[in-house]
Parts: C-alpha cells; sequence; structure tokens
C-alpha cells in the first residue's frame, strides 16, 4: 500500500488535491483519510506526521498521540514528516519541537526522516535524535553549488552533492531518493541517485 504526509505545496491551494483526492485514491485506502499515520512492526513504530495544515507546526491531536504512541510499547520510533525539525541550512522548527519535546527529551525517538529543503543531508545526533535525515532531493531541479570537498555546516554530517552541469553557471543537483530495509531491530538504508547508482549506505538501530 502507499502512504503520504502532508506538505506545505498541498496547501498552496487549500490542500484539497490532498485531503479529498490523493487520500480518496484507493491506493492510499489504508490511511483511512487521516493526514497522520502509524505503520509498526515487532521492532519499530514509524509516524508519519502532518505538519504542513499548519505551516511548520503540529495541528492537535498529533503530539498527544506522538507521546501516546511511544508510551505504548518500547518498539523503536520513526518520526516521518515534510518539515525538518532542524537545519544546516534553513530556520529550524521551534513550533515542531517544541510540541514533541517530551518525546525528544525522553530519548525515544531513534530517527526522524524529512524532506521539504530540496537536498539529501544526514545530520549528527542532535536535539534528541540520533539519526535525522533530510531527503528532499526528489523532484525540483535546484542548483548545487557546493563542491564535494566543501565542508558541511553542523550540526550536518555528509550531503549528497553530486551534480551535472549543463553550463559553468548552471550546476544542476542530481535528484535521489532513500531505501530503507526492515531486518529486526536494524535497518539498512541506501541513499540511491537518479540513475540507480547507490552513493551512501548506513545502519539505523
Amino acid at each position: 500500500s502507499s502512504w503520504s504526509t502532508n506538505a506545505n505545496h498541498d496547501m498552496y491551494s487549500g490542500g484539497h488535491a490532498y485531503y479529498q483526492v490523493l487520500l480518496g485514491d484507493e491506493r492510499f485506502a489504508r490511511q483511512e483519510h487521516s493526514s497522520f499515520f502509524s505503520l509498526r512492526n515487532g521492532h519499530w513504530n514509524l509516524l508519519g506526521l502532518d505538519t504542513a495544515y499548519d505551516e511548520h507546526a503540529l495541528r492537535d491531536p498529533q503530539a498527544a498521540w506522538v507521546q501516546e504512541q511511544a508510551a505504548a510499547s518500547d518498539r523503536k520510533l520513526m518520526l516521518l514528516s515534510h518539515h525538518q525539525p532542524f537545519s544546516a541550512y534553513e530556520s529550524d522548527g521551534p513550533k515542531l519541537v517544541e510540541r514533541l519535546k517530551p518525546v525528544l527529551d525522553s530519548g525515544r525517538v531513534t530517527s526522524w526522516f524529512w524532506g521539504h529543503e530540496h537536498r539529501c543531508l544526514l545530520y549528527k545526533p542532535h536535539l534528541g535524535v540520533p539519526f535525522g535525515r533530510c531527503i528532499g532531493h526528489a523532484g525540483v531541479p535546484v542548483y548545487m553549488w557546493h563542491k564535494e570537498g566543501d565542508p558541511v555546516p553542523e550540526p550536518g554530517a555528509w550531503e549528497y552533492r553530486e551534480r551535472f552541469n549543463t553550463n559553468p553557471f548552471e550546476p544542476w543537483a542530481k535528484f535521489g531518493f532513500a531505501v530503507l530495509d526492515f531486518d529486526g531491530p536494524r535497518i539498512k538504508v541506501r541513499y540511491i541517485n537518479e540513475d540507480g547508482v547507490v552513493n551512501k549506505t548506513e545502519v539505523i538501530a
């Protein structure tokens, strides 16, 4: 089945296409018309959040729902959202972090994957999140001005910076995506570019 989180671009036209068309599609039937959801197995609980109905924040009852999910079992938590809780390049998400502060402070969140910024960036442990990952480089052409050897701003650890040049003044960034393979308490993550080349792998546990 398919699952989707809400994003700021979905809300520019009032969210009608997201809430009515996408969530009404049979491919998203298991999401039950909800813009936030939980997926779980024996080891992990993945919580998809709606951070766009209220821009870069969480509308109730999501914050309380996340706390309830965290308290309900000892499964490892992974959060999925469009907006970032923190960033090496743009403003952080103070409203988002503040609403989830009890869960973040408890150490219950193992990983958080988000998009919004059109880049692929892996973070060092930060704000109570051991594995923070920005995976937003999938569909909007942007320039990549950084070179491979340039330092990654704090609290970043690694950034995918491959590009192709149509001319010296337009260094376009390559697109990419991530594939997560669940193996018990471990997740193997492959970061793959638009040509199908695996640029980096890691294990989240």
